[in-house]
């Protein structure tokens, strides 16, 4: 799903914004009344913006490889990274 350009309404006390969005046929309903149920605003809305958070929030660029590692199924595993130590080959040049 792609989002295009942002044309602003102006309606009010409730300026509102227009958007224009790529999606799947099959989600056209689904979008709209989301869409218009948000656009109201009230009681049902704040629900609907409370339960949709978790799916739309915006991981951070900072921190991803950390927080990777801490979700690997490793964790708690008894392994140890460390190498043994050699002196290497002696080259005779």
């Amino acid at each position: 799903m792609t989002i295009g350009s942002d044309e602003h309404i102006a309606n009010g006390p409730t300026d509102l914004v227009r958007f224009q969005v790529t999606g799947r046929a099959a989600d056209r309903d689904l979008i709209r009344s989301i869409a218009r149920c948000l656009a109201e605003g009230g009681v049902k809305a704040d629900r609907l913006r409370a339960a949709m958070a978790p799916a739309s929030e915006v991981r951070s660029a900072r921190g991803g490889i950390v927080a990777a590692l801490l979700n690997s199924p490793l964790i708690g595993a008894d392994l140890d990274p460390r190498r043994e130590w050699d002196a290497g080959t002696v080259a005779d040049l």
